[in-house]
């Protein structure tokens, strides 16, 4: 190397072997050991950078200083490797898409087995043929579906954490705290009573939230705004 021509920063050489995957960037070589080309020749240039610079194998790189290969085609490989790289990222970003989907869908699920569950220990203080003995057999059963439901919830957040984006992480957890809430006043037996009315609760500190979750996976996922009508407000009677 003359000594007046610096060395290829540590960076851009990373970003160069990644882009072609620590191999020959010709298609029909891909082969190993490899090393940096200048696709316009440094003595026109006189720098490095990542648009002008691809990986070789030192026979191709031969080749190519020789004119067995030409400029044209090396721009070409070069733009195939951007599109390599392009493709990679858009299936990155659809699988994201898809995850945060499915998450959501599993979070409102959760939520309406909770919603389903809460219910059930309400029947039991409601119903008049009920013994104590039984209610308490319900509260006892249902502590632990409590538990393991807001664990499902919980893990479906971190989820939501992982995208970045803090509206949605912010939502679910509201959500998730109102439902405990909605939990543990039906293992003490503060509700059913006359002064919590659980449709009115529900809409107030579940709903207000479930629905924000709904708008910011929307936003999130770049599709239309809908009304949300959530499933467990379905089949309550």
């Amino acid at each position: 190397m003359p000594e007046n021509r610096p060395a290829v920063p540590r960076g851009l050489r990373r970003a160069l072997f990644v882009e072609a995957g620590h191999r020959c960037a010709i298609p029909t070589c891909r082969a190993t050991p490899v090393e940096l080309a200048h696709i316009v020749p440094w003595a026109k240039v006189r720098e490095h950078t990542f648009e002008n610079m691809i990986v070789l194998c030192p026979n191709c790189h031969t080749r190519f200083d020789r004119g067995e290969i030409d400029r044209l085609s090396m721009l070409e490989y070069k733009a195939q490797l951007k599109r390599i790289s392009r493709t990679g990222a858009d299936e990155k970003t659809r699988s994201e898409r898809v995850r945060i989907l499915e998450t959501h869908g599993a979070f409102q699920t959760v939520i309406e087995i909770w919603w389903r569950e809460i219910y059930s220990v309400s029947l039991a203080y409601l119903d008049l043929e009920e013994t104590q003995s039984t209610i308490e057999e319900t509260r006892s059963t249902y502590v632990e579906e409590f538990r393991h439901r807001a664990e499902e919830a919980r893990a479906l957040l971190e989820d939501f954490t992982r995208s970045g984006s803090t509206d949605m992480a912010r939502a679910a957890e509201e959500v998730i705290d109102a439902m405990q809430q909605w939990a543990d006043a039906a293992i003490e037996g503060i509700w059913p009573s006359s002064h919590i009315d659980a449709y009115t609760y529900y809409e107030d500190d579940v709903d207000r939230p479930l629905s924000s979750l709904q708008s910011c996976v929307y936003e999130y996922l770049g599709i239309g705004r809908e009304d949300f009508s959530p499933s467990i407000q379905q089949g309550r009677d």
